[in-house]
């Protein structure tokens, strides 16, 4: 068939049909095709568009919704005159698209719109970003000097105001609580103590501690609050590895030193007779050097002392009975002395000092013949076994 000359005409239908005509200048040459588009723009002919058209989609950027992105649908979910892939709002109108922190996501569907999240995580689920809300936790907690101490974090992104407040639970009874009084800013930490004097019981005690008991604070997640700690109780006294021992000595005082294995308080207990300690003289600092000075002794007098300490869970270790004898008031007056004379030297014979002293007496020794057979410090009198010794001349 023989063609003498021929042209193309394409154009699109907003509705429902698309025709394509081909015409040839012969009368044998005649053809069309129906298509359907569902609606769509389609435009297959660059010649017949009217300016730029920078994603080469087939719509000019004037009017184009996303010009430097391929859309050819324009498909624009929100109706914002955006399409969709230039579009940082997909479900929500915001022609001005703007993005204060440059993440992504326009300031209108941004859950944190003031600082950079482009994963846009919400723990809680409340509609706001976890970078703009504050994450309180408990990341230690330890025994110091019989109270329990612990730290408070926040993790979060925004500030943790004041006000509220900490519980300290030991098995399964709340027995403190400390306020938090400062601001947390993101990343800060806080040392607090609880005003408890905790002793373990039993084997072993189930200590929880929880930051912001009550959700006071909007936190970006509310579920990692407390700590739980299970501490095994100790049953092991101190060991006393050095003295006790004196080791300053006047007239009116004695200053006593040990040394315990571990931490713990120093006590003496001290009277003027072994096992019976009327006295006590107390220091509750928790340390393995121990030093006690006991005050208001009467010179040239003999003491008995015991030394204890008891650690953190109220494990005592007690040393045995030591004396001391302090020193003497200076005097050069001696003491006044004599024998009362029994009379009859036979069996047992009973022989009583009198004895005085302008500053006391300390002790009243017996010499038998130049030898010493006894030392009296109260009541300065000796019983002598006669038939123990030959008869004869002695001197007492």
């Amino acid at each position: 068939m023989k063609k003498t000359s021929s042209w193309l005409i394409l154009f699109s239908l907003l509705g429902i049909l698309c025709l394509s005509l081909v015409f040839a200048a012969s009368s044998d040459i005649a053809s069309f095709n129906i298509k359907s588009f569902n609606n769509k723009k389609s435009f297959n002919n660059q010649n017949l568009i009217s300016g730029n058209d920078t994603d080469g989609d087939g719509i000019p950027d004037s009017s184009d919704n996303c010009p430097t992105q391929y859309n050819p649908y324009q498909n624009d979910t929100d109706s914002d005159n955006i399409g969709d892939l230039c579009d940082n709002c997909l479900s929500v109108p915001n022609s001005d698209q703007n993005d204060t922190d440059s993440d992504g996501f326009g300031d209108a569907c941004d859950n944190c719109a003031y600082k950079f999240n482009p994963g846009q995580e919400d723990s809680d689920g409340d509609g706001k970003g976890d970078a703009c809300e504050p994450d309180l936790i408990v990341t230690d907690f330890w025994n110091e000097n019989n109270s329990i101490c612990y730290q408070v974090r926040n993790i979060g992104g925004e500030t943790a105001p004041i006000g509220h407040y900490t519980p300290l639970t030991i098995d399964g009874v709340q027995e403190s609580n400390s306020t938090i009084s400062v601001a947390l800013m993101p990343g800060d930490r806080a040392d607090l103590c609880f005003n408890y004097a905790w002793r373990c019981t039993g084997f072993d005690d189930n200590i929880s501690v929880y930051a912001d008991f009550g959700n006071y604070v909007n936190e970006s997640n509310e579920t990692n609050n407390e700590r739980q700690e299970s501490w095994v109780c100790d049953t092991d006294a101190p060991k006393i590895v050095s003295g006790p021992q004196i080791i300053s000595l006047t007239q009116d005082s004695a200053t006593i030193f040990w040394e315990t294995d571990e931490n713990s308080d120093s006590t003496v207990k001290y009277d003027k007779k072994a096992g019976v300690y009327s006295f006590e003289k107390k220091d509750s600092t928790f340390i393995t050097r121990h030093i006690i000075t006991i005050n208001s002794l009467q010179p040239s007098t003999t003491y008995h002392f015991v030394a204890e300490s008891t650690d953190h869970s109220m494990n005592t270790v007690a040393s045995q009975d030591v004396k001391f004898e302090t020193l003497p008031i200076e005097d050069s007056v001696p003491p006044q002395i004599s024998i009362i004379d029994p009379g009859v030297y036979n069996g047992t014979v009973r022989f009583v000092a009198n004895v005085s002293d302008n500053t006391g007496v300390e002790k009243v020794e017996f010499f038998l013949n130049g030898t010493l057979v006894h030392t009296a410090y109260s009541d300065f009198e000796w019983e002598m076994n006669t038939t123990m010794y030959e008869n004869g001349d002695y001197e007492l």
